[in-house]
């Protein structure tokens, strides 16, 4: 990607701390910009309708246009926002930022954009292709992924082999297929919303075992048209949208006391019942999922040792993870009522795909670090901030239980304590009853194709393959080979 930056045009962020006065700084420059007529026009961007009706409130003596829809992908609701900005009626608009970034930019003139709290700039699909449906499903892919002739040149390095990888792609809706291939194509029309769609070229030859596509947005093209856009969020510069845009950025300080807000931080008191290790990185999706002994004990002590009516909790989607307490989603941005709460859990693995470091690489020059810290501050961090501790006026602490020191140490904190309740590794101690020739091929083998959504119709090939090569393996026990391997992600 280029780095075409506009010399005299910069987007602005305010990074500030969840509840030290980012939504009352907002307020008070619409209102002074409509007052003095210095800033008339207002575009309040947010994630959710939940979000802006809240916001609504501190705004409606302005009497803001609020144009959402439950179907974000509808043809009538861009009109409606372009009608809107095109009219001038309302001196504010507020509207999603799924919605947003389908505005020309040209639109945008003459209006002051405030993008509060939505951080988002890409997505990136990964899914297995098996062996046995291969031929089908590069043919349905094909189908519904429409590409050009010429690569992304995404390197300005010359000859960088990552200029051969991926190919710009349009999504297909007029195709018609098979009611369970529509709903194949349904989980991919999120990437609509994107500026750039790019494929992994060899997804679509079937020279490689899963589809990669991504999306994601150009911020130049704000910058080239001279819009002005100010970002709001917490730690601003730690999310992934700065890392890849931080060229085009500029940063806007509050007047606002920030060792005060920072040593807010220090009310918060962490405590975990897992140290990690070289071999074992902690809580995964894959234990959440099957409910295994150490999730049951840590479960059990909080049922015993937590009240119920102090703390809210969180667990991934698909976690068997059950405690008696309030549940709120993951994400809990705008979920205000719990800031009587001093106890919170969050019992949620952040483990991406294991072979996102190379996509994120590619596409967005970031790293499977950057990602999982981002998930981890944020999505913790928010968390947190919805309990007592959001309140600045008051010295209340509050006490917040995470699985392992991974996620514990990963936000400001007042302390970090283990509590002991005798977890020990679930990792497999690979006591392999196999000879130690076979141990070895099978090392290689796993370390490279373990974890992925068809592990194991690659490892009955690869059994296969091993035996027709070195016929003394065929009484060799491949079970105890195969009760190693997972289809999970890491």
């Amino acid at each position: 990607m280029s780095n075409n930056v506009c010399q005299h045009h910069y987007l602005e962020f305010i990074s500030s701390k969840c509840g030290s006065g980012k939504g009352l700084h907002l307020q008070k420059e619409i209102n002074e910009g409509i007052v003095t007529g210095h800033q008339t026009y207002h575009l309040i961007v947010q994630s959710t309708k939940v979000l802006l009706e809240q916001f609504y409130e501190y705004l409606e003596h302005h009497k803001p246009e609020m144009i959402v829809s439950e179907d974000d992908f509808s043809t009538n609701l861009l009109q409606r926002i372009n009608t809107a900005l095109s009219s001038r009626e309302h001196n504010i608009v507020m509207i999603t930022d799924k919605m947003f970034y389908r505005i020309d930019a040209n639109r945008l003139k003459g209006w002051k954009v405030w993008i509060d709290d939505c951080t988002k700039s890409f997505d990136l699909i990964i899914r297995g292709i098996s062996d046995k449906d291969r031929e089908g499903i590069i043919n349905i892919y094909n189908k519904i992924f429409i590409t050009g002739q010429e690569y992304l040149t995404l390197s300005s390095v010359e000859n960088d082999p990552v200029n051969k990888k991926y190919k710009s792609v349009q999504i297909n809706e007029d195709i018609k297929l098979s009611a369970d291939v529509d709903l194949l194509k349904e989980q991919y029309k999120i990437l609509k919303f994107y500026h750039h769609i790019a494929v992994l070229n060899d997804s679509l030859t079937g020279s490689a075992n899963q589809l990669v596509i991504a999306g994601w947005y150009d911020l130049n093209r704000y910058v080239d048209a001279g819009i002005e856009i100010t970002y709001l969020a917490n730690d601003f510069e730690n999310s992934l949208l700065y890392k890849r845009w931080s060229y085009l950025f500029k940063e806007v300080k509050l007047l606002l006391d920030y060792q005060v807000i920072n040593a807010n931080d220090l009310r918060i008191d962490v405590k975990y019942f897992f140290d990690t290790t070289k071999n074992d990185k902690g809580l995964s999706k894959e234990q959440l999922k099957k409910n295994c002994s150490n999730i049951k004990k840590v479960q059990q002590w909080i049922v015993d040792n937590v009240p119920v009516d102090s703390y809210y909790w969180t667990t991934n989607d698909k976690s068997t993870f059950r405690l008696p307490g309030a549940r709120v989603p993951v994400v809990t941005r705008g979920l205000n009522q719990y800031q009587d709460y001093n106890t919170c859990i969050f019992m949620v693995a952040c483990n991406s795909h294991p072979q996102a470091e190379e996509y994120l690489n590619d596409l967005f020059d970031i790293t499977r670090e950057d990602a999982l810290k981002e998930y981890e501050t944020e999505q913790f961090y928010q968390f947190v901030y919805r309990s007592c501790v959001r309140n600045y006026e008051i010295a209340e602490r509050v006490t917040v239980y995470v699985y392992d020191d991974e996620i514990a140490n990963s936000i400001p904190s007042g302390s970090v304590t283990k509590i002991d309740i005798g977890l020990s590794s679930l990792k497999k101690k690979n006591v392999l009853n196999v000879c130690d020739e076979l141990k070895g091929l099978f090392k290689n083998w796993k370390n490279k194709w373990n974890h992925r959504a068809d592990t194991m119709i690659l490892f009955h090939k690869w059994v296969k393959k091993t035996i027709n090569r070195y016929p003394h393996f065929a009484g060799e026990d491949f079970h105890v080979l195969q009760s190693t391997l997972s289809v999970e992600p890491k």
